[in-house]
């Protein structure tokens, strides 16, 4: 590495939109300074893993990380130093360019903008999930039926296990090709209901039901029986191989940007929000519940907890303790929160303190969160009528419309 390397270079990320032909490819090019290397990255040796662990290698002090990417005929090498207090990274292209980027960076730039470039790409429309990512039978499940494939399974085991082969194939065809819905709380009359609509529709499924993911079952121990049952779980319900960006994903990676964001410039922290309708199965007279998801610095932060937007609304007026996040049901102790939030304004300051699950303070622009809320609202309104909104829950407040003001 030449020592006359001073200057600190920012590094920008450019992910290339995944389009339906291109499934099981992801480009994107590393920008530095003027000079830029584009990457080809194969699910085949899908490097997301070993991107995230290079990150938190970095994060976590070490003087020197190096990871590859395989681009099945070439490779791209990224190799961190730390040396004398100055970061260095040098990447190079084994292919037809055969460029070598050494630079002096920023290593809080370099860890967030790699993390938080790919967070944002998952998020995006220009990954296209169906076509690029990989989609496992048990998060089928958990999608379509609002609850854990594996409390779900355990609770059900014993039926499960009661069945002869031939219907529980019949059973899981029916989760492996079809929407899952339930029509009843019973599961054991919406198992009975998917085997009969299996069974009647068979054709169409092209499979080898003797011969399919339960041969010999009936014959197997009790416990290579729940192996058997585990292993389907496992299995990919899309047609093509593909990434697992939604297990990009690190702790460690998001504590180390909040922990040092208070030492940049760019004091004040950035919050979005965006929502999605979860489906209920119980309540007729709902079409489901609002769950919207709060991003500070590109990051979701508390994902499996609600967002009360009441709360949200006088946090940003008064101060004191609001009930921000609470349990699917509204209740903050239902989800585990024993320590309600605290939020203070100061001048054009809005000050979150959060205590648990885990300890945040968050310091924002007033007048953002204001725009980020108006502008989440503005979106709810664009993408309902307000007779769908009556039809959407709002915690323990009622319904959506309510809130936006019909």
């Amino acid at each position: 590495m030449k020592r006359a390397l001073n200057k600190i270079e920012n590094i920008k990320i450019d992910i290339k939109p995944c389009k339906v032909a291109q499934y099981g490819w992801l480009n994107f090019s590393i920008n530095i300074g003027d000079k830029t290397i584009h990457v080809s990255a194969s699910c085949v040796y899908d490097p997301f893993y070993d991107l995230l662990s290079w990150l938190e290698k970095i994060a976590q002090g070490y003087k020197r990380y190096v990871f590859t990417i395989n681009e099945e005929k070439t490779y791209v090498e990224f190799d961190f130093i730390s040396f004398c207090e100055v970061d260095m990274l040098r990447i190079k292209d084994t292919g037809k360019s055969g460029l070598v980027i050494e630079t002096c960076v920023d290593k809080y730039q370099l860890v967030r903008e790699f993390y938080t470039s790919f967070l944002k790409f998952y998020r995006s429309d220009n990954y296209n999930k169906e076509k690029n990512e990989i989609y496992y039978l048990y998060e089928k499940i958990e999608d379509n039926m609002n609850t854990s494939a594996l409390f779900y399974f355990k609770s059900t085991l014993t039926y499960m296990l009661s069945l002869n082969k031939k219907d529980l194939s019949y059973l899981f065809l029916y989760f492996y090709f079809e929407k899952i819905t339930c029509n009843n709380d019973y599961y054991e009359t919406n198992f009975k209901h998917f085997i009969q609509y299996a069974k009647q529709n068979r054709k169409k499924y092209k499979i080898d039901i003797e011969n399919w993911y339960f041969k010999d079952f009936d014959k197997k121990t009790y416990f290579e029986k729940i192996e058997t049952l585990n292993d389907v779980l496992h299995k990919e319900c899309n047609t093509t191989c593909g990434f697992r960006l939604k297990n990009f994903k690190s702790e460690t990676l998001e504590d180390y940007i909040f922990k040092n964001r208070k030492k940049r410039e760019d004091y004040y922290h950035n919050i979005y929000f965006d929502y999605e309708i979860i489906d209920e199965l119980y309540d007729k007279e709902y079409l489901g519940q609002l769950k919207v998801n709060v991003y500070v610095d590109d990051i979701q932060i508390l994902e499996r907890y609600y967002l009360d937007l009441n709360a949200l609304y006088f946090c940003t007026k008064e101060n004191g303790e609001h009930r921000l996040f609470t349990c699917s049901c509204g209740v903050e102790e239902c989800g585990g929160i024993w320590k309600t939030p605290y939020t203070k304004i100061s001048d054009n300051e809005l000050i979150w303190h959060i205590y648990e699950p885990k300890n945040y303070i968050f310091v924002f622009e007033k007048a953002q969160v204001e725009d980020a809320l108006a502008d989440l609202e503005k979106r709810m309104r664009k993408d309902k009528s307000m007779e769908e909104w009556k039809k959407i829950e709002l915690g323990l407040t009622g319904n959506v419309s309510e809130f936006l003001g019909a």
